[in-house]
């Protein structure tokens, strides 16, 4: 990805632009977000700065969202905070 944030929001944007429909796959880990993100902009992940970004070009977005039961490879526990994050985006 793109090191700046509004480069990187931009670029998104021109991606999505030329789709027909977006297919947002989402499980519970937040991931990662940029870290240069302006002060006044909400904490989100790539994944949810592509979901917000087709969500106001007016793209339909198909949502497949992870089942509790999938069998996820083993990985460290998130902290807190971005699994909140995670948690208040789900659709």
């Amino acid at each position: 990805f793109l090191p700046d944030y509004q480069h990187l929001v931009t670029s998104l944007r021109d991606k999505i632009v030329r789709c027909d429909a977006v297919i947002h796959v989402a499980g519970f880990r937040y991931g990662d977000e940029p870290k240069d993100r302006p002060p006044d902009a909400p904490r989100r992940s790539y994944t949810q700065l592509e979901f917000e970004i087709a969500d106001q070009l007016g793209r339909p977005i198909y949502v497949f969202l992870a089942d509790e039961a999938f069998p996820f490879d083993p990985c460290p526990p998130e902290a807190d905070d971005l699994r909140r994050l995670q948690a208040e985006q789900q659709v």
